[in-house]
């Protein structure tokens, strides 16, 4: 599962965290009543385990818990909020959609910079508002983000 909750830590910045290991911490801007924005987000992430998987079948054959230090590391992001009940209304599988919706955006990236899908990772929330979340894999940020900013948003608002 991918089970993410949106909150907002004692600084005033926003955070995603889930299951899978990987929290983002980050500052929201405003625009025009929906929350986009980029900056420097703190991308943390904690390997649990792992499984071994049937090279026929796919079927699980053993699951392993471990313990490993996190890797943690400051990159550059961009991200879009929406509420999640407009979204619901216009999607069958609200869940899948929103997921689908961020693969998508880091899959057409390279259409806009110049880039490989290799060089973005996303994220999202599916709870009260729906956050996607694009960023850059390598630490200190490639700028890839920052010119997918530059090339989807406008000051009064998005393209």
């Amino acid at each position: 599962g991918n089970d993410r909750e949106s909150e907002t830590n004692s600084n005033g910045r926003g955070m995603i965290a889930g299951r899978e290991g990987v929290s983002l911490q980050f500052v929201p801007e405003l625009t025009l009543g929906v929350i986009a924005g980029n900056g420097v987000v703190t991308v943390k992430r904690t390997v649990h385990g792992y499984q071994k998987l049937s090279l026929v079948t796919r079927a699980e054959l053993s699951r392993t818990e471990i313990t490993v230090p996190s890797m943690e590391y400051d990159t550059n992001a961009l991200w879009i909020d929406a509420e999640a009940s407009v979204l619901s209304e216009v999607m069958l599988d609200y869940d899948a959609g929103v997921h689908a919706l961020s693969h998508a955006l880091v899959a057409v990236a390279p259409l806009f910079v110049p880039c490989t899908s290799s060089d973005l990772d996303c994220d999202h929330t599916r709870q009260g508002c729906t956050r996607i979340l694009l960023f850059d894999v390598r630490a200190g940020g490639a700028g890839t983000t920052a010119q997918l900013w530059r090339h989807f948003f406008q000051p009064n608002g998005m393209l």
